[in-house]
């Protein structure tokens, strides 16, 4: 993979993530709203991934959702450092991005860029005010593409990943799907890459209880417009005795 495409998955994955990140309008007065609030984030994301490229001691670990909130402010969107070091970038694909999509939506009036940014706080407000939702999302040490790879058949390293959460808390649900999406996603790419198409060992998705409520809105759309065996597909259901 060379550079431009890296760059471009990556883009599309965080293009990805910050849909999933709240109900966006997608249609009506509000969709403006909602499409400057996720181009906010996307920039801020894209300014994340660039400066990677310019201080080695930004680590995957610095980019998370809840180092988002700091850019977040009108005084700090519009006129803060990273915007200095974009200006003064020697690279002319970093100032050609600066120009092209950030310059246009910082010199909006200050009215109009605030509200833009509200809704850009609202969606990343949790990854930095809940603090399991924050550790969570913080972390950096579980490599999905790593796990599933050595997991193929020649490799003999079979795995298991236990997502548990209070599904009393209906505000984590969303996260959780984040976390799902991100398997299945990392999982249609490797198949993707392969010469037939599948992975090397079956994916297992093993459901308990009432929780395939929560997961039917993510997966059913999937599985429906991709006929790739990616997953195996069982639903386990728990029930107490009545006394």
């Amino acid at each position: 993979m060379n550079k431009l495409e890296r760059e471009s998955l990556a883009f599309s994955l965080l293009a990805d993530v910050i849909e999933s990140l709240d109900d966006w309008n997608t249609s009506g007065d509000n969709k403006f709203w909602s499409d400057s609030s996720k181009n906010c984030l996307k920039i801020i994301g894209k300014f994340m991934l660039y400066y990677s490229t310019i201080d080695k001691n930004f680590k995957k670990q610095h980019f998370n959702l809840a180092s988002f909130n700091q850019f977040l402010s009108y005084k700090e969107f519009s006129k803060g450092k990273w915007i200095n070091i974009l200006q003064n970038s020697q690279s002319q694909e970093i100032k050609n991005f600066f120009l092209s999509e950030v310059k246009p939506l910082i010199e909006n009036n200050d009215r109009t860029l605030t509200s833009q940014l509200s809704g850009a706080v609202n969606a990343i407000v949790k990854f930095n005010n809940d603090l399991a939702i924050k550790s969570w999302s913080c972390r950096h040490n579980i490599e999905i593409e790593k796990i599933i790879l050595d997991s193929h058949l020649d490799n003999g390293k079979p795995f298991a990943i236990f997502i548990k959460f209070p599904d009393h808390k209906k505000d984590r649900h969303r996260y959780i799907s984040i976390l799902i999406d991100q398997i299945y996603q990392t999982a249609i790419d490797i198949a993707n890459a392969s010469k037939n198409q599948k992975l090397k060992r079956t994916l297992l998705f093993l459901v308990m209880s009432l929780v395939i409520c929560l997961l039917l809105k993510i997966l059913t759309i999937k599985l429906l417009l991709r006929e790739v065996e990616i997953f195996s597909f069982h639903c386990f259901a728990r029930f107490k005795p009545i006394s």
